[in-house]
Order: structure tokens, then C-alpha cells, then sequence
């Protein structure tokens, strides 16, 4: 894993020679723009719910449904974004974090996703902010 992308993720990328410019263009294209993340208006819950599913991946979208209090159909549209706008930055990263947590196998991985989970807000910050 580099930048929070994983070989499993993108088993045809050279992880090891992964820049900061590739990361964020994937980012951008599998995350961002196919998820309408850039509909949060704040960077904060852009990056928790990009990590959500860099992370956990999209089958990871019913439980922040579930979370957020709206139909869990797996697809992030307008009453997901609505619902993840009303919720911001601590709030909805301790839903991030309380998922994690709740997780079998936190006590074998918890300290590697927690700095998966920073990567993941560093470049999608960086993104954010230009």
C-alpha cells in the first residue's frame, strides 16, 4: 500500500513507484468524481468518506448508510450526500472510526489502517484544496 492505494485494489499498478500525482489522480477518477464527494462541500467529510471507501471499499457504503440514517442501497447519492453534509468532521469520523474499530480484526490491523487512514486525508486535502 502506497498513498492508501492497495496492490489488491489496483493489482496491475507498480505500487512501489506510485507517485503522489498517480494517487491523487486515482483519487480523482475512482473516488471524487465517481462518488460526487466533491457534493460534501467540506474537506473534512470528503476525506473520511474517501477513505471509507478506499479502505473499506464500496461495500462499505450501506454501513456509512447505516450510520448516516438513510436507505442502505450502496449507492452514494443525493440523500447520502445530504445526510454525510449535515454530519461534520468529528461526528462523521467517529462513525469512520467506531466501523474500524468494530471490525474482527482491528487488534491485528488497526495501527496500519490508521495510517492508511492519513494518507488517504493528506492527498485528498491536497485535492481539495486546489
Amino acid at each position: 500500500t502506497k498513498y492508501g492505494i492497495s496492490r489488491r485494489a489496483y493489482p496491475d499498478l507498480d505500487i512501489r513507484n506510485l507517485t503522489k500525482a498517480d494517487a491523487v489522480t486515482i483519487y480523482l477518477r475512482d473516488y471524487l468524481r465517481k462518488y460526487n464527494l466533491h457534493q460534501l462541500q467540506s474537506v473534512t467529510n470528503a476525506e473520511i468518506v474517501c477513505d471509507w471507501l478506499v479502505n473499506s471499499g464500496p461495500l462499505a457504503i450501506k454501513p456509512l448508510q447505516q450510520a448516516l440514517r438513510v436507505t442502505a442501497d450502496g449507492v452514494i447519492g443525493p440523500k447520502t450526500i445530504a445526510a454525510a453534509k449535515a454530519y461534520l468532521g468529528n461526528k462523521l469520523t467517529d462513525m469512520r472510526l467506531g466501523f474500524l474499530k468494530g471490525l474482527p480484526t482491528w487488534g491485528t490491523f488497526g495501527r496500519g489502517w490508521a495510517n492508511r487512514i492519513n494518507d488517504v486525508y493528506a492527498v485528498v486535502r491536497d485535492l481539495c484544496s486546489r
